[in-house]
């Protein structure tokens, strides 16, 4: 279940601004740490470092870790007790759950908190560019957010450029070694035998939102001069010189009734929100329910239409958007 604040960082996000804040965003590398250096010496679990060497050349092809294999493996089956029992006592739960990400916490055998969390499947345009060395093989970057935080990032595939990411947050500890270590038994696992979620039938967790994008629907509403970018796991951008967009899946709140938005019919019984920012603003984005996980989570649809220059308005967006969405749904395997 997704905790309140979880859900308010969902509902303000779109796929258009985790791209720019993701292409713009600068990062500075953990090279040069010392793997040895233990603040408390006497308090803190002794990490080996899962990297070694310089930056793996070589284009990354392993069918383990690919974005289809990614696409179905278990964050929390991962980031369990069988990869954090080394660095102390693991909770017993999560504290963040998602399809493709989880967090746990960890006590080492001084007290002191561990708070690991993982992300599968994330875009990582020029990781090459910005990694600082290699973990079992894959290209890997490491930033130090503070004295406390660092970020572990592996390439698991060049195209699309997508990757994983464990946070680590210790205070009295090494970070950064502790990520490197934890990340190294997950690409591990993921080669030899990963836990998996469960499919149910109708699923969106499998899909590939690209695939849910016509080449006729592209030409018709985006234009002839586009791309399609996969964007994490459940994510495609139509990304062009005029209109952009794309379609994204979610697990988790239904959407909400907002101001500026209103019921459209999709299909027969697909009744989808259509919203806008403002009335002179071209951008609209329509999200629906596709199937209900439990009480609390479900399985959702949402795809945008923005024009940032040029004349149209959130009345010729959203028109667009819902046109783009009744192919969509078209697409997606039924509950």
């Amino acid at each position: 279940m997704l905790s309140s604040h979880r859900r308010g960082l969902l509902a303000t996000r779109t796929l258009l601004w985790v791209v720019c804040l993701g292409v713009l965003a600068a990062t500075a590398g953990c090279s040069g740490v010392d793997l040895k250096k233990q603040y408390y010496p006497r308090e803190t679990v002794k990490v080996e470092s899962g990297a070694a060497g310089p930056v793996p050349a070589g284009p990354v092809d392993e069918p383990a870790l690919s974005v289809a294999a990614l696409r179905v493996a278990d964050a929390c089956g991962l980031l369990d007790r069988e990869t954090l029992k080394e660095f102390g006592k693991v909770a017993d739960k999560p504290y963040t759950h998602e399809p493709d990400r989880c967090g746990m916490t960890v006590e080492d055998p001084g007290g002191k908190d561990i708070r690991a969390s993982l992300k599968i499947g994330e875009s990582m345009n020029n990781m090459r560019d910005r990694a600082t060395g290699g973990i079992e093989g894959l290209p890997a970057e490491e930033t130090r957010h503070d004295e406390k935080t660092c970020f572990v990032k592996v390439l698991t595939s060049d195209e699309p450029a997508m990757g994983m990411a464990v946070q680590v947050a210790y205070e009295g500890g090494d970070a950064c070694a502790t990520g490197r270590k934890a990340m190294s038994t997950i690409v591990k696992r993921l080669k030899e035998d990963p836990p998996k979620l469960t499919v149910a039938k109708g699923s969106l967790l499998d899909v590939d939102a690209c695939e849910t994008i016509s080449e006729k629907v592209i030409r018709n509403h985006y234009g002839d001069d586009v791309r399609l970018l996969p964007f994490d796991l459940h994510g495609c951008l139509i990304s062009g010189r005029g209109p952009s967009g794309g379609v994204q899946f979610r697990f988790g709140y239904p959407p909400t009734e907002e101001k500026n938005s209103r019921s459209v019919t999709l299909s027969g019984d697909v009744t989808a929100k259509s919203k806008f920012r403002g009335a002179d603003q071209a951008q609209c984005e329509v999200e629906w329910v596709h199937r209900k996980i439990d009480d609390d989570n479900f399985e959702v649809v949402k795809v945008e239409y923005a024009r940032y220059s040029g004349d149209e308005d959130a009345t010729s967006a959203c028109k667009k958007a819902v046109a783009v969405a009744k192919v969509v749904v078209g697409k997606l395997p039924k509950p």
